[in-house]
């Protein structure tokens, strides 16, 4: 509107100045051409730049930034967080923690629908507690990792194995549980490579009324069936746990992405064990059994060379009292 009355003065100053060609009238003209042809100007200006310049919204925008300052979460929130998801991811309902954790931490629902009030209750020996408990990292619990586990690799190192396996037997007697999942529908000694096969270990960590929570310790060593020192050694190890412990492995089907993830120690493995299907998809028993000890016995052209193995680095010594 501004621009439309400047170019109206400059048609009006026009015809004064034709109608009476004097210093004043033609004063005016020029004036009033000057002043609509920087309004016209500007106006362009401010066009060109409307149309190069992002759209703001206010309502819209305020919102984003606001979220975007906000989206990284404080790292003690963080292990607040993490507390809980470690007690959710094993199984245990947010109603019975308080009657899981010692009463001298003094934890109770308050605390744990407050995160401020939980983190005041979450001392160096409640995460020490709780880390020993689950078996869990501290750098993960406490947001400075990414690994909730650690785990170890038992391969050329199966005395060490065979150890804990005897150590936890003797704690947990029938209690104790060892998964072990492949990754292939059928092993085969003399197929490709790699047949992977992975151990989990399970034991419990506490009692709620009748109901046991357990405790995952995942390793690291995934045996490849195609590589046969690979192989003759998680044979061996499954045979003496056997014959030593009456120790036998639940046989499981797993996708390679999913194991992987389990033995790097980057999943909690409940859900893994909560999706697998009811039956068991082997038996690693078959696998090391003699044919007059069962009629499922596999891959029994081997079964001596496993036997002179388990013989040649002396498994059977893990399990004298001197050991």
């Amino acid at each position: 509107m501004t621009k439309i009355l400047a170019w109206l003065v400059v048609f009006i100053a026009a015809i004064w100045s034709i109608a009476a060609p004097d210093f004043e009238p033609i004063l005016a003209f020029f004036t009033s051409l000057l002043t609509a042809i920087t309004l016209q100007v500007k106006k362009s200006n401010n066009k060109q730049e409307t149309e190069t310049s992002p759209i703001i919204e206010e309502s819209d925008n305020t919102f984003e930034i606001a979220e975007e300052e906000t989206s990284e979460v404080n790292p003690v929130f963080k292990l607040a967080e993490r507390f809980l998801e470690v007690f959710e991811s094993h199984g245990v309902h947010l109603n019975e923690i308080p009657r899981c954790i010692p009463e001298k931490f003094g934890i109770s629902l308050v605390e744990l629908v407050n995160k401020d009030k939980l983190i005041e209750k979450l001392t160096p020996e409640l995460v020490d507690w709780l880390c020993s408990t689950f078996n869990i990292r501290r750098d993960w619990l406490e947001a400075n990792g990414n690994y909730i586990y650690d785990t170890k690799n038992y391969y050329k190192n199966e005395h060490s194995l065979l150890r804990l396996l005897k150590d936890l037997k003797e704690q947990h007697h029938s209690h104790i549980r060892v998964i072990a999942y492949k990754d292939v529908k059928e092993l085969d000694s003399n197929g490709e490579r790699p047949q992977d096969v992975n151990l989990l270990i399970v034991i419990p960590a506490f009692k709620i009324d009748d109901r046991l929570v357990m405790k995952y310790i995942p390793t690291s060593t995934q045996w490849d069936w195609g590589y046969w020192r690979s192989r003759y050694q998680f044979k061996g190890i499954t045979r003496v746990c056997y014959k030593k412990l009456n120790l036998t492995f639940d046989g499981y089907n797993l996708e390679s992405k999913k194991m992987a993830e389990l033995s790097s120690g980057r999943v909690f493995p409940k859900p893994i064990i909560d999706e697998t299907p009811m039956g068991y998809t082997w038996y690693p028993d078959d696998y090391t059994d003699k044919e007059t000890e069962s009629q499922c016995a596999k891959e029994t052209h081997e079964t001596r060379s496993i036997l002179d193995y388990i013989d040649e680095q002396r498994y059977a010594d893990v399990f004298t009292n001197s050991a």
